[in-house]
């Protein structure tokens, strides 16, 4: 072992250990071969080939797995499986975090992420909410939320409690879940509000969709079937079902049930007046900055 400048107290360091200039460890276990750099560790343990710091925090019995990577972060009571990698300023609360996982200055608190996830930058995870393998999350907010294995979520998302997210799903940039249930393999791509719902498998959602679920008295819930396919700036007003593989016309209002397979259109039909401009009354004032 190699001690530098360092402050060690009630810890153990295993065979191989090298602590840089302005280390503080109490009640500390490092394994073998592991590097600490100007980082504080009490009441914590760190597996073998482990790199810490510079600028860490670890307390409250955080638990570091075999060749992990801590770069000025903190951790407090939680645990990192073997190969795992927190970025610069990543704060982690009450955390479990599933093998080789990547986590990118982000606020994870009381949760559990799967191996093989990219979480970050900038999202916060928070509220028991759990995260299945291979997921990534970018720039996004989850809270009380369950997410299968290998979704995509992000940037600018935010999953509200009570969503429940099935694999491969794919929940795009200001998208926003509430309180419903996401078949496996949907697609919500972008600017989409899905809140009080039931969708299948395999639907998909075009632009602009919102889920129009409360009345100004209470909140109602919709059902989209397997397979539907939600055109852009499609309003649903609920309580309305959806049928199986069945289509909206983009622009519309859908406020009665569509059955499996049909087509459901409600717009008004459009009009074109031929050389309305040219017989206009009054100047015509176009863009410019005066």
């Amino acid at each position: 072992c190699r001690v530098s400048q360092s402050q060690i107290e009630h810890s153990e360091l295993a065979a191989g250990c090298t602590l840089e200039a302005n280390c503080q460890l109490k009640g500390a276990a490092i394994g073998e071969n592991s590097h600490i750099m100007q980082s504080q560790i009490e009441d914590c343990k760190v597996a073998a080939d482990c790199e810490i710091g510079p600028f860490s925090y670890l307390r409250n019995k955080a638990a570091i797995g075999k060749d992990s990577q801590v770069r000025q972060s903190q951790v407090e009571n939680s645990t990192l499986a073997a190969g795992c990698t927190l970025e610069a300023n990543c704060q982690l609360k009450g955390a479990i975090i599933g093998e080789n996982s990547h986590i990118m200055q982000s606020q994870i608190e009381d949760c559990k992420v799967a191996a093989d996830c990219e979480i970050g930058p900038f999202s916060h995870i928070r509220a028991g909410t759990e995260i299945g393998r291979a997921c990534r999350v970018a720039q996004s907010k989850l809270e009380d939320s369950r997410v299968a294995e290998e979704c995509n979520i992000g940037p600018f998302s935010y999953l509200r409690p009570g969503s429940v997210i099935g694999n491969r799903v794919r929940i795009g940039d200001f998208v926003e879940i509430k309180n419903s249930v996401i078949g496996d393999d949907t697609m919500i791509s972008h600017l989409t509000y899905v809140g009080d719902a039931d969708v299948g498998c395999q639907v998909n959602f075009g632009c602009g969709t919102v889920l129009v679920n409360y009345d100004g008295i209470q909140k109602h819930r919709s059902v989209i079937g397997d397979h539907a396919f939600i055109g852009c700036n499609t309003n649903l007003v609920s309580p309305v079902r959806i049928g199986e593989g069945a289509f909206t016309a983009a622009g519309s209002t859908i406020t009665e049930d569509l059955p499996p397979g049909s087509l459901g259109i409600a717009r008004a039909r459009q009009q074109i007046k031929e050389d309305w401009v040219t017989h206009r009354k009054g100047p015509i004032k176009g863009g410019g900055n005066k």
